[in-house]
């Protein structure tokens, strides 16, 4: 499946206290997925630093697409659930970005998805289960002998990987990353507003890369934080949810209880699971124009709940038609933003008992400009640079263009023309090589002749290692490279982007503590290696890592350690050395 406009699902995060509503009717209950409407999509992918992700593949309606350069898709005319259209981004490296929508019905829907990366947590032995932290507090128990070949159902007694990602309920991004919307299917199948206190995305793998899950008749323990600005509303036990990837919805599944300031549950299974109160909820829609009676296509519609202070938004269709599910009896701030995030309208709506038709809500939308930016890039030896990308930074977006023959060109669509500075950045993808950021000042209209050299900054990213005389070389684009930091930690990663043979197959996670700019730290006590088979090695002495080059977020990482290590489970002491240059992602 797969779309590129597609009605954000309008859903708040509302923090209330008074858990689950029971549905007054008493009709039987009906499949809330099982009317049917032909629609198109399109949408826009982006990674964690809000680059767009190209080839992407994307998947919704029984349709196949993949996203360009700049991250984007569309797919036209598909059959899609009216109450949950389900659109799948993946790409690897990242765990699937999953979007669902109540479907507008004959017009092109839009939406956004933010991939997560998938992360290397940690591994644990399957014969002996073990703890792993995930992130900000959360981790997840794993129990002895209780792991299973997810293809075969055999049980698996080797090293386990551990990937995981825990999702804020707080962050004002949570509704780019997380997946499907906040809607979930009940243990009666009925369809319920979903309100969460936080989301735990986790993914086991084999020490070859094999899909694993937890045996039958076996669960494991999740704990997730509760924010301290939800606590006071946080109820004593809460249902556990599920992501469905069948349906594209939330699916209720046993409960957590408050231990202290978080939520502690037992599961059977790994996929996305999420701490939610559900609640009925009502439709609400509405239309914007533009001063010029235009339709108002692809804003931002926020939603404040004014008692709660939470927050949801949806983008509009190709009509300006947005609509959603919202908590009945609140009062809400409603706020519109065009896609450079200026705010363009505000009021105050609600509180709403049924279902709510606003009508038409006119927007003073500023003038929009064109600029069209175009030059020649060259290399370091002054060359015509002949692969590569030259990214533009403007009105807090990226934009995205190949090179051809040494010139780039692109055409980019301001929301005003007011004036403001546009960065651009050229990557030569033969010589590992990008250029510095050239500023232009622009309004509207055409600048030729903006030149860059794609010199000046290295874009190579490896990690080449020798251990007891063994050889192991990860290096970019061939190779996914991944860093993250848990306090104090930060923790550097290697795997192949797709999995060949189990005899080839890579991986390699070390980390070292208090890391803040270049200078020497202390490596953390495992070091993890793998070719075939997972070895873990511990350092037998001090082993001190000089980190020479520390960029900000999307620049670089790079340094090298050297010293005698333990093999975990020979116990045979050998020496090592590792080297490293990566992109830091956090």
């Amino acid at each position: 499946m797969h779309t590129k406009s597609c009605l954000l699902l309008l859903v708040i995060i509302s923090l209330i206290g008074n858990g689950c509503q029971k549905n007054s009717h008493e009709q039987p209950v009906t499949d809330p997925l099982s009317e049917k409407v032909v629609a198109s999509l399109s949408g826009r992918v982006t990674d964690e630093n809000g680059k767009p992700v190209n080839n992407a593949s994307v998947e919704s309606g029984g349709s196949n697409t993949t996203t360009d350069i700049n991250g984007f898709f569309r797919v036209a005319n598909i059959q899609l659930a009216k109450n949950g259209g389900f659109v799948i981004a993946e790409k690897s490296g990242y765990f699937k970005g999953c979007r669902t929508i109540f479907t507008n019905a004959g017009v092109i829907n839009n939406i956004e998805i933010q991939l997560i990366p998938k992360t290397n947590r940690g591994n644990f032995s399957a014969s002996a289960g073990g703890t792993i932290s995930i992130q900000n507090g959360s981790s997840v128990n794993f129990p002895a002998g209780g792991i299973i070949n997810a293809g075969t159902n055999a049980t698996y007694t080797g090293s386990v990987n551990v990937f995981g990602a825990y999702l804020d309920p707080t962050n004002p991004k949570l509704s780019l990353m997380m997946p499907g919307n906040l809607t979930g299917l009940t243990t009666n199948n009925e369809q319920a507003l979903l309100q969460t206190f936080g989301m735990m995305a986790v993914e086991l793998e084999g020490a070859n890369g094999e899909k694993l899950n937890i045996a039958t008749g076996k669960t494991a323990v999740i704990t997730m934080p509760i924010p301290s600005s939800l606590s006071p509303n946080a109820p004593a036990t809460i249902p556990l949810w599920f992501f469905d990837e069948t349906k594209g919805l939330w699916k209720q599944e046993g409960s957590a209880n408050k231990q202290g300031s978080a939520y502690v549950g037992t599961v059977s299974h790994f996929s996305f699971w999420n701490c939610d109160v559900p609640n009925n909820f009502i439709r609400l829609k509405l239309t914007l124009k533009d001063q010029n009676g235009q339709a108002g296509a692809g804003y931002r519609v926020e939603l404040k709940d004014i008692f709660y202070n939470s927050s949801a938004y949806a983008i509009t269709d190709s009509t300006g038609v947005a609509s959603g599910a919202v908590r009945p009896g609140t009062n809400f701030q409603l706020d519109v933003y065009n896609k450079c995030n200026t705010l363009l309208h505000s009021q105050t709506i609600g509180p709403f008992s049924t279902n709510t038709d606003l009508g038409v809500i006119t927007i003073t939308a500023p003038t929009p400009a064109n600029i069209t930016l175009s030059g020649t890039v060259r290399d370091c030896s002054l060359s015509t640079v002949t692969t590569g990308y030259t990214d533009v930074i403007l009105d807090g977006l990226i934009y995205r263009t190949a090179i051809t023959n040494g010139l780039y060109t692109i055409t980019i669509n301001r929301c005003s023309g007011a004036t403001t500075t546009a960065q651009i950045i050229a990557t030569d993808l033969q010589t590992n090589q990008q250029s510095a950021s050239t500023s232009v000042t622009v309004t509207s209209g055409n600048y030729p002749n903006t030149n860059v050299i794609a010199c000046g900054v290295s874009t190579l990213q490896y990690i080449n290692y020798t251990i007891g005389g063994n050889a192991q070389n990860f290096v970019s684009p061939a190779d996914s490279f991944a860093t993250y930091r848990q306090n104090p930690t930060t923790t550097i990663q290697a795997f192949p982007k797709a999995f060949t043979d189990s005899a080839s197959w890579q991986y390699t996670s070390f980390g070292f503590d208090g890391v803040t700019s270049p200078g020497t730290y202390a490596l953390s006590p495992s070091f993890i290696v793998s070719k075939g088979f997972h070895v873990e090695y511990a350092a037998s002495g001090p082993i001190t890592v000089t980190i020479t080059e520390f960029g900000s977020t999307g620049q670089y990482i790079s340094g090298s350690f050297s010293g005698t290590m333990r093999e975990r489970y020979t116990a045979a002491i050998v020496s090592g050395s590792c080297n490293f240059r990566v992109r830091r992602n956090f």
